[in-house]
């Protein structure tokens, strides 16, 4: 697997490891985020000694022998009947008060050693409060994937109620474009749209191949590293995984309300079986809930969505396609008749809310929108729909609607701007603009309507992805 360049994170963890001891930073990072990685290549460019390990599921003396062995390795010597975590914290005391050589304590996944096991968290609570008493050079680097936990575990153990963290999002849309520059947008829009943005998935593109070449070799393939990885980590992560795989499947397939999603799940006979399902989805990040924009608040009425779209394509597009490829049929015949386009289509105006976000680096549209979006989703309602909107960080409003799989028409324009005067979303009319993202360009006839009418912008995908 090939590591997707990212230099400014490795920069800044880098920076708060070499600040003077004794120093405390989180670093955190949805799953999958490349966390582990990240934390990995900055420790191994180090001339410091560090300690590192992970925290497991493993029984409290099996991860404590683990991390003794981690301790020997930075040179702690083992102390004499060492049988507790407590005893590792004073060796190490012991050797910053006599050697005063900078030592790194990195534990991965940071939250399940400590809420798991009260020595350990005691003993690292007794290690940096020794460190702090006598100013020892001790830097700790907590990393994981619950941001509370861990600055709940640095208030409350460590008593530093606001540590230095770096968070490690999901890879961006310059960062895929730099991993991969001799692709064309559209071919990293697939992939995207596909594989998500995770980099345990995209860490996997070669970037020598096409986009549709890596899909099957990655994910189509039986033999494929990422065949059938969602389906095993719903079996990792829950119990009935079948109840949950029929949830996920239903918003895959374009559900996206609770009507939709008991249609296509017709053992969850009434809400209040659906309700625990569904919110365990949510906790664990696979779906992400929606309300409009124009919506208050405590408004009940919410959309859901799968939050990667890797999961997305596998239980849209691949699963249903399972059968047919362990029977022996062709991965290359069978991958031409796959509903790809559909996905694709209902995935478009997501992809295009990240770029948002994610700020617009085609020198074409910076004038137009000239900073990243503040807050981004969906409009819709009785009479209107516009699924790519929100306010940019100047304040300006802007909505949209994506154009998929084919030449974008005046017509469209015009669906837009009648949507937009049924929504109450926005502040005054001078500061809003209505976006079309087409895929495949646009008719004559719309481009001469937006050359007209100054509150229309024509979005190519190429300048987003």
């Amino acid at each position: 697997m090939s590591w997707i360049e990212r230099a400014p994170l490795e920069e800044r963890l880098l920076a708060a490891v070499r600040a003077p001891g004794p120093a405390l930073a989180t670093l955190v990072g949805p799953r999958r985020s490349g966390v582990t990685e990240l934390l990995r290549r900055v420790l191994r460019g180090l001339e410091w000694r560090r300690v590192a390990f992970t925290a497991t599921l493993a029984a409290p003396g099996v991860r404590l022998e683990r991390a003794a062995i981690a301790f020997e390795r930075a040179g702690i010597p083992r102390p004499e009947g060492a049988a507790a975590w407590s005893d590792w914290a004073g060796a190490l005391l012991d050797d910053l008060r006599t050697g005063r050589s900078p030592v790194v304590v990195a534990i991965d996944d940071a939250p399940l050693l400590l809420d798991s096991d009260e020595d350990a968290a005691a003993a690292l609570a007794a290690l940096w409060a020794g460190a702090r008493a006598h100013a020892l050079p001790l830097h700790l680097v907590l990393a994981g994937h619950d941001a509370d936990a861990l600055d709940r575990w640095a208030d409350q153990v460590l008593g530093v109620p606001a540590p230095q963290r770096i968070r490690v999002p999901p890879v961006r849309v310059d960062e895929l474009a730099a991993h991969l520059p001799d692709w064309p947008p559209e071919e990293r829009f697939l992939i995207r749209a596909c594989l998500g943005s995770s980099v345990e998935t995209l860490g996997r593109v070669d970037p020598s191949l096409r986009a549709t070449t890596n899909l099957l070799r990655l994910a189509i393939d039986p033999d494929g590293p990422l065949h059938d990885l969602p389906a095993q980590r719903l079996r990792e992560q829950f119990q009935k995984p079948e109840r949950y795989a029929g949830i996920v499947s239903a918003l895959a397939e374009g559900a996206h309300d609770w009507g939709g999603i008991r249609r296509a799940n017709p053992a969850f006979r009434s809400g209040n079986q659906l309700a625990p399902y569904l919110s365990a989805l949510q906790e664990h990040g696979w779906v992400t809930p929606e309300r409009s924009l124009d919506a208050a608040p405590e408004s009940r009425g919410r959309r859901y969505r799968l939050g990667d779209p890797f999961v997305a394509f596998w239980h849209a597009v691949a699963e249903p396609a399972r059968d047919r490829l362990l029977a022996g049929e062709s991965p290359t015949r069978v991958a031409r008749e796959m509903p790809l386009d559909d996905h694709l289509e209902r995935v478009f105006p997501i992809l295009c809310r990240l770029a948002l976000l994610e700020g617009v680096v085609d020198d074409r549209l910076t004038r137009r929108i000239p900073v990243r979006a503040r807050e981004i989703g969906g409009l819709w309602g009785a009479d209107y729909h516009l699924p790519i909107s929100g306010t940019l960080r100047n304040g300006a409003v802007v909505y949209g609607v994506g154009v998929w799989g084919r030449t974008a028409e005046e017509t469209d324009a015009e669906t837009a701007l009648e949507a937009l005067r049924a929504t109450r979303y926005g502040y005054g009319r001078e500061s809003r603009l209505v976006l079309v993202v087409t895929s495949r360009g646009a008719t004559e006839g719309l481009v001469r309507r937006v050359a007209r009418d100054h509150r229309l912008l024509l979005v190519p995908l190429q300048s987003l992805f």
